[in-house]
């Protein structure tokens, strides 16, 4: 008999992407404890995680195998605990680092409900993507943390076989760990022979039950080790091919043995028993459901179990035919009717209420008085239905595909002048309402032109100087109609050059209005005559100073002297540049970085020197080009902006970023752009005369 309920969460309890089980699962997962059957996740979730998909409600995780069989939990207690090695899973890190479509991430074991993850070796904006998709929240981390962790997983944007590649080193390199995946595009790394299936063990024996008294619901490799050993195991509709094969049970279908007294309470939530309660055959006749091990699961003897003797009888009555039998121990007139493969139903009528009151006259007139109330009863239903209830219908089907968004539609029932000024009242004021709307739009679209001309016109234009010593070339392409990147160059005395390029979190309206606050603020103190560093730590400190919606801004910023090509830079938080010396290919120059601007108050900047020869050429951007998509949501990535650079290196800056800029184009095709696009290119000439 089944006493404990398994089940997965992803992409089986949890449809993949959802943030919480369904109430109907929940229900399902309440009857199941009512009968008496505990019930408990089997899954690489940790507690913060299914706090948050169970709506805070504890009792549905309280017994279970969280964290891929990491944590074994017995009535809210933990019973055995496993945690991930820091010094390997760094190693791992170490290892993948130099590739863009990975990142290494570490669960802590002290969290919170909001479920705070680390991630290795990934920005910020590409973390917070992963995040929504798993329901964690990212912190963006150059090293694992000293702390104790509950798990680790690396995420690989690739395809399959790039994913299987790193698996492949990860288990060459961590013999410590093993590596599992359970869904697309994300692997768990847990300490080496713990798995569902080794910490199904402790579970047993914490609850004194057997594996052929458990029933388990999976779905994919992380599964495999539990059903291997549960012989009720059960692949559901979606599962892996995998899992789909070790399932022992097969595909979405089980069945399960439980005591009559499970059985019977089932019945009576389905309503059987009510339902029989008011069916009576004669005085003293009975109706009763019986399964064909003589069990009475429903009506006057529910609970009883036939004797050998009516057991006998019943088998021996002809189907759907009134004959004279003799059951529980009297005569009477009984009628058996099978209701499925296993159930019964069975009347019988003691045989001293055959012949009374067989008045016929009596009977057909109780038969046509319920013949005319039925035939009253359909004729008003149908009247009910065809003006009132259908209109309506007709109505609410129109509702819907206005609220839906589709304000073209009317409503249009006129069987009847309720129903006329009715469709006539909503379709006016659907028209009054698409007029507002109109408006609306047209006033918003407005007031973004004049916002994108306001920011267009901020930024340089000029990019022709009466001067020989350095050419210097720069754009700007909004991801909406204004945007959070901004560039600026600009001369703080007759032979310094200062060149900023920026990108603010977030894009629109609020990102251009926080660009606006740096870029001046940056100005401001580069005239004044700052060192670069200098510059950036007060104008964190400045831009700290209010910060409610908790926006920040990545910059390089760098001063060259234009009479030796001596440039003094910083970076906080952006972009590595590209840099090309004299007769030679464009490199990243992978230079020193900080925090991004307004991310944390009294922040110290690096400065470094950068010294141009010339001809030497600098090309600095926004992560709105690496990061740039294609249909298959594959990246643009810095190989190719690389290669592109290098195939134009002999042009004109205003040549080379407009190629740039086509070339991203070409690679997107029809895949929108979704961050802001900007670019500066400069070469230095050498000192003039």
């Amino acid at each position: 008999m089944i006493k404990l309920v398994l089940s997965d969460m992803d992409n089986t309890l949890l449809p993949f992407g959802s943030h919480q089980v369904s109430d109907r699962a929940r229900a399902a997962i309440a009857e199941v404890r009512a009968a008496g059957i505990q019930f408990g996740p089997a899954t690489g979730r940790d507690y913060s995680e299914l706090m948050g998909f169970f709506d805070g409600d504890d009792s549905c995780f309280s017994t279970g195998l969280l964290s891929n069989g990491k944590k074994v939990m017995v009535d809210g207690d933990i019973r055995r605990l496993s945690l991930v090695d820091n010094a390997a899973l760094q190693r791992f890190a170490d290892r993948v680092a130099s590739r863009d479509d990975v990142f290494v991430t570490a669960y802590p074991f002290e969290t919170t409900l909001a479920n705070p993850v680390y991630c290795i070796g990934v920005t910020q904006k590409v973390a917070e993507v992963w995040g929504r998709r798993f329901s964690f929240e990212a912190h963006v981390a150059d090293r694992v943390p000293e702390e104790r962790l509950i798990g680790g997983t690396f995420a690989c944007s690739g395809t399959q076989d790039d994913l299987d590649e790193i698996k492949a080193i990860g288990t060459e390199l961590c013999p410590e760990f093993d590596f599992i995946q359970p869904v697309p595009n994300w692997v768990d790394i847990v300490p080496a022979g713990v798995n569902k299936g080794s910490s199904l063990d402790v579970l047993l024996d914490e609850l004194g039950i057997s594996s052929d008294e458990v029933l388990f619901f999976g779905d994919a490799e992380n599964d495999l080790q539990i059903m291997e050993k549960v012989e009720n195991s059960v692949a559901v509709a979606n599962a892996t091919p995998a899992a789909a094969a070790a399932a022992r049970c097969g595909e979405g279908m089980i069945q399960v043995v439980v005591d009559r007294n499970v059985l019977a309470n089932a019945l009576n939530l389905a309503g059987l028993n009510e339902a029989l309660s008011y069916f009576h055959v004669g005085r003293d006749g009975t109706f009763d459901v019986v399964l064909n091990n003589g069990i009475i699961t429903s009506g006057d003897h529910r609970g009883l179990t036939l004797s050998t003797a009516d057991m006998r009888t019943m088998r021996e009555m002809p189907l759907e035919k009134d004959t004279m039998v003799t059951l529980f121990g009297k005569k009477a007139l009984g009628r058996a009717e099978r209701l499925d493969e296993n159930t019964m139903l069975l009347a019988q009528l003691p045989v001293t209420e055959v012949y009374i009151n067989r008045d016929i006259q009596m009977y057909e007139t109780a038969f046509a008085g319920i013949v005319l109330f039925g035939v009253i009863y359909v004729l008003i239903s149908m009247l009910v239905q065809g003006i009132v209830v259908n209109n309506l219908q007709l109505v609410n089907q129109s509702l819907h595909r206005i609220t839906q968004g589709n304000l073209d539609e009317t409503v249009s029932v006129r069987n009847s002048s309720e129903f006329t000024s009715l469709s006539d009242d909503i379709n006016q004021t659907v028209s009054v309402l698409k007029g507002y709307i109109d408006a609306a739009e047209k006033r918003i679209e407005q007031e973004l032109e004049f916002a994108r001309t306001i920011q267009d016109s901020a930024l340089p234009k000029n990019f022709d100087y009466p001067r020989t010593d350095f050419e210097i070339y720069a754009t700007m392409d909004p991801a909406k109609e204004v945007g959070g990147d901004f560039y600026d160059f600009f001369f703080i005395d007759s032979n310094r050059l200062v060149m900023v390029v920026a990108d603010v979190s977030g894009k629109g309206i609020p990102a251009s209005l926080f660009m606006m606050r740096a870029k001046t603020a940056i100005r401001d103190l580069a005239e004044s005559g700052m060192e670069p560093a200098d510059i950036l730590y007060k104008v964190n400190n400045t831009l700290c100073e209010g910060n409610d919606v908790e926006m920040f801004v990545t910059v390089w910023l760098g001063i060259i002297d234009l009479t030796n090509g001596a440039m003094f830079c910083a970076n906080a938080g952006h972009e590595y540049p590209v840099l090309m010396r004299a007769g030679s290919d464009f490199e990243v120059f992978k230079d020193k970085h900080g925090l991004a601007l307004a991310a944390m108050e009294g922040m110290r900047f690096k400065q470094y020197e950068l010294q141009l020869n010339p001809g030497d050429r600098l090309f600095v951007y926004t992560d709105g080009i690496p990061e740039a998509i294609d249909e298959n949501v594959e990246q643009y990535g810095m190989e190719r902006l690389v290669n592109m650079l290098n195939s134009v290196k002999t042009e004109k800056m205003t040549v080379v970023l407009p190629a740039v800029r086509e070339d991203i184009a070409k690679f997107a095709g029809n895949a929108e752009q979704f961050d802001d696009i900007t670019m500066l290119g400069f070469v230095y000439a050498g000192p003039e005369g």
